[in-house]
């Protein structure tokens, strides 16, 4: 395993790296709230559609929300559309796997959940759920390429990097989902992705991910 001097060397040349493309964090700050204002703008018939189908589909609201990890560890809540039904008990075996996969860092999701209907299915399968998070990206709590935002019971899963993954803002899409995602076995695997896109994060690197998205949407990789 690796030793303390190698997570503060990594840690201080992550901070390097960040320190000195300063320029490039504030350029990508300006075109992540022109890209989101765009595509909010060309998104509104899936603004007016989506959200009625999801509640002619089941009781409840159209969003949903839960708390993920941001920039500098800071908590922020993830907006979603909401691909699930309420139910009063959870399967007990799914929920068993559930709590098996958080403590043995297996990025865990029922691929037959029986909470997930219909519409639930099909905004997953595209990825559709998680366009909401345009408004986390106008927001300034996420970027639209970074990397992936992780839920607070997974911070315990490689502590040690939890400083150099929070050290910019999580995305929508990013490395690991453009080319590791139909894996989708560890977060181990995710967190080495997240580290290696920190590390040699450019300007160039993101337009290439963005690229790289809609071929991953289309093939619908490690969605479901």
């Amino acid at each position: 395993m690796f030793d303390e001097k190698y997570f503060f060397s990594k840690k201080l040349a992550v901070k390097a790296s960040i320190d000195n493309k300063k320029a490039q964090l504030r350029i990508k700050r300006v075109l992540d709230i022109f890209l989101s204002i765009i595509l909010i703008i060309i998104l509104i018939p899936v603004w007016v559609v989506i959200p009625i189908l999801i509640m002619l589909s089941s009781t409840g609201p159209a969003l949903y929300s839960n708390y993920r990890v941001g920039h500098n560890k800071k908590l922020f809540r993830c907006l979603k559309f909401r691909s699930m039904i309420a139910v009063k008990h959870y399967n007990k075996e799914d929920e068993k796997s559930f709590l098996e996969a958080v403590q043995t860092g297996v990025l865990f999701k029922p691929k037959n959940d029986s909470r997930v209907n219909w519409i639930g299915k099909l905004i997953r399968k595209t990825s559709i759920d998680e366009l909401p998070q345009l408004f986390n990206v106008l927001m300034g709590d996420m970027s639209i390429v970074g990397p992936r935002p992780l839920v607070p019971h997974m911070l315990h899963l490689h502590a040690e990097f939890n400083d150099i993954r929070s050290a910019i803002k999580p995305g929508i899409t990013g490395k690991w989902q453009t080319e590791n995602r139909i894996n989708n076995t560890s977060a181990s695997d995710m967190i080495e992705y997240d580290i290696a896109y920190i590390e040699t994060f450019n300007l160039v690197t993101d337009l290439k991910i963005l690229l790289k998205t809609p071929i991953s949407v289309i093939k619908a990789q490690g969605a479901f």
